[in-house]
């Protein structure tokens, strides 16, 4: 990754920022994304251990796979109202202790906030109708979960390694 870098600022009428763009940029704290931005590729801010604050443009529908892998220092997340997925292994691995989940939210992958240690609570929207494989494993300070009604299916290892008091069904 880039060494030095520690701001980024794009400039309105972006669209898209391809795959592993910033991956592996280490000292990257700040990041402002434009109104304009849609598309986000896969790992773009993989292993970026010092973001610790990001507010997603409103026209982002679908956040990556492993965009926020092993952002450690990421403890604050604005998610877009317009926001209908998180993908594969999206925020493991981040500093995370709450999360405000979008109501339009359609789809969780597998392994979003695993091993988001600091996570103490999440309350799912009503839209999420399946909990796919190991969504929370080893988010071991998670302790209160609230489930949609229409909840159909909760894939393997979900909850291992959390430290769950509470189950709202």
């Amino acid at each position: 990754g880039c060494v030095n870098l520690k701001t980024v600022a794009f400039s309105e009428g972006l669209l898209t920022i391809g795959n592993s763009v910033f991956e592996g940029c280490r000292s990257l704290t700040n990041v402002t994304f434009p109104e304009t931005l849609v598309s986000i590729g896969a790992k773009t801010f993989k292993n970026c251990i010092s973001i610790n604050n990001i507010r997603l443009p409103a026209k982002l529908t679908r956040i990556n796979s492993e965009l926020f892998y092993g952002c450690a220092s990421l403890t604050n997340i604005t998610f877009s109202e317009n926001l209908l997925a998180i993908g594969e292994s999206a925020f493991c691995e981040c500093g995370l202790a709450t999360v405000n989940l979008p109501e339009g939210l359609q789809e969780l992958g597998a392994s979003a906030f695993a091993c988001c240690t600091a996570l103490t609570s999440i309350i799912l929207p009503a839209n999420i109708t399946t909990i796919e494989n190991g969504v929370f494993v080893g988010c071991s300070s998670l302790a209160d979960v609230v489930f949609p009604d229409g909840l159909k299916s909760i894939g393997a290892s979900s909850f291992n390694g959390t430290a769950l008091k509470k189950i709202t069904l």
